[in-house]
């Protein structure tokens, strides 16, 4: 499931990005937190798997804290690299700014996973994800079925 919010992070932000010419092969930067997390590692796959599925070159920036500076400042630096599109771990207003400035340089940013609320962070081309709520009560109902209704 990750993988395929991935694949749409990626599509998003090369429709966002139009003018991009494949036979410069533009890079895809994936800016997260906690690169060792075993479920951040599937991410990761998923994401350099797409790229390459699609003819980009996938870079990961990621530190092996959950520090915001940390991920902030690999993030920044990324952007020396002038890439074509960025998916970013943004789950606190601190990284809004961040946002910002992706987008004031003409580049899509795209976030998984975290809901962001309209307006927040302007500049913020998509947000790829699902409302937890639904998958909760999905796997509640799932459980109890499973349990026959009657509890432990």
């Amino acid at each position: 499931m990750r993988t395929r919010r991935t694949v749409a992070a990626i599509g998003l932000a090369l429709l966002a990005c139009g003018s991009c010419s494949r036979e410069t092969k533009p890079t895809f930067q994936l800016v997260m937190p906690l690169k060792g997390h075993p479920v951040h590692q599937i991410e990761q796959l998923g994401f350099l798997e797409a790229c390459k599925k699609l003819g980009y070159e996938g870079t990961i920036l990621a530190p092996d804290s959950a520090a915001p500076d940390a991920v902030l400042g690999l993030g920044e630096a990324g952007l020396a690299q002038k890439p074509k599109g960025v998916v970013a771990w943004a789950g606190a207003p601190q990284f809004y700014p961040f946002i910002k400035r992706v987008a004031d340089r003409g580049i899509p940013i795209v976030v998984p996973h975290f809901p962001i609320p309209e307006g927040d962070a302007p500049g913020l081309t998509a947000i790829v994800g699902c409302d937890p709520r639904d998958y909760a009560r999905a796997a509640a109902e799932a459980i109890g079925a499973q349990l026959g209704g009657k509890g432990t």
